[in-house]
């Protein structure tokens, strides 16, 4: 009988992230839930995860490419002195080595945005090859890695790092960065990250465990908040979830001038 390993983990494991036994009591303590489950193949994942344990799985399991998901979102925007409220919906495909990726956010009538990534997804993490950002007319950037360089929609071309990030791609390829800082003892996530013409070195500060009230119940999350010099006046704050597959439950980005968007966490589904 064919399974999906991940969503067995999210249904046995509340807290689970995928197959991740980070450390020995929580290994333990996972093996333990699975073992009191009634389902007899959540009993057999359990006696799994113990023999991982024994054998010592405190070392921290490859990063994979979350399943392909829809995640939607409650948003208010602050812009110009009005409140507005509105929808946010963060969709993510990938097979065979290739991801697609969209983030649209839409307030009434009077705002909508969608910004879409294409790339390649492996463990070793996202590697974006278009960026496009949907505004009143459709910008494009291209990415060339083996070249290591990025054109911009004025033609205009500038070196790529082979770790960089475009807008939407890095909503998702930072949980896979949280995890390896973690894993290191650090505090901080760096990303470079693509943003109009310029290349930004973005880099966020794990402020610690915080519970988020969501549309799905109470959710465990990881706060981030954007701390490198070059943020300006700009600022963003992430609240990733391992339940999620450490994408994010909730997002702030304010701006220099004062406008803001909040995005919170609805309801997710997965795809076939």
């Amino acid at each position: 009988m064919a399974f999906n390993v991940d969503r067995l983990f999210m249904d046995c494991i509340p807290n689970a992230t995928s197959l991740r036994c980070r450390t020995w009591d929580g290994a333990l303590r996972d093996a333990l839930a699975l073992a009191s489950k009634p389902a007899s193949l959540c009993r057999s994942v359990a006696r799994t995860c113990l023999a991982w344990l024994f054998m010592g799985c405190a070392q921290a399991a490859p990063w994979q490419p979350p399943p392909p998901m829809v995640i939607s979102y409650d948003v208010e925007v602050a812009a110009k002195g009005l409140q507005l409220h509105g929808d946010g919906e963060l969709r993510w495909q990938q097979r065979a080595g290739d991801y697609d990726a969209s983030l649209m956010i839409s307030a009434l009538f009077v705002f909508k945005r969608t910004q879409s990534s294409t790339g390649h997804a492996s463990p070793a993490g996202l590697v974006p090859l278009k960026f496009q950002d949907h505004k009143r007319k459709v910008e494009t950037w291209s990415f060339s890695p083996q070249q290591n360089k990025v054109t911009l929609p004025d033609g205009a071309q500038l070196p790529w790092p082979a770790d960089g990030q475009d807008r939407v791609s890095m909503l998702i390829d930072i949980g896979r960065r949280t995890v390896a800082a973690q894993d290191q003892g650090e505090k901080r996530v760096r990303i470079p990250v693509i943003s109009g013409s310029r290349l930004h070195h973005w880099e966020f500060e794990i402020q610690g465990k915080e519970t988020l009230v969501t549309g799905e119940g109470p959710l465990e999350t990881w706060r981030l908040e954007r701390v490198d010099p070059q943020r300006g006046s700009q600022q963003a704050t992430l609240w990733l979830a391992p339940r999620l597959y450490w994408m994010p439950a909730k997002l702030i980005i304010q701006e220099s001038n004062g406008d803001a968007a909040t995005q919170v966490l609805r309801a997710h589904r997965l795809l076939p």
